[in-house]
């Protein structure tokens, strides 16, 4: 009964300390914040959430300054 007892406050405490993921948004308007991410990532060898959408983020972003550098040597 203790080891049920224990293993259902566990759960309890471990759900109330998860950080919500934030969104690929937010790591588009904070460079710095997904450049740290990215480097915490790639050293952790992370799979989560903020991996993905730091890194989603930084695809955007260059595909974003690639499209920009076209569009200012070719024309619109």
């Amino acid at each position: 009964m203790n080891r049920l007892i224990t293993a259902v406050c566990l759960v309890v405490l471990t759900g109330c300390n998860e950080e919500e993921s934030k969104t690929v948004e937010h790591f588009i308007g904070a460079p710095a914040e997904r450049a740290e991410t990215l480097a915490k990532c790639e050293t952790l060898d992370a799979a989560d959430a903020d991996c993905a959408n730091a890194q989603t983020a930084e695809n955007l972003t260059e595909s974003n300054a690639n499209l920009n550098a076209a569009q200012k040597y070719f024309g619109d």
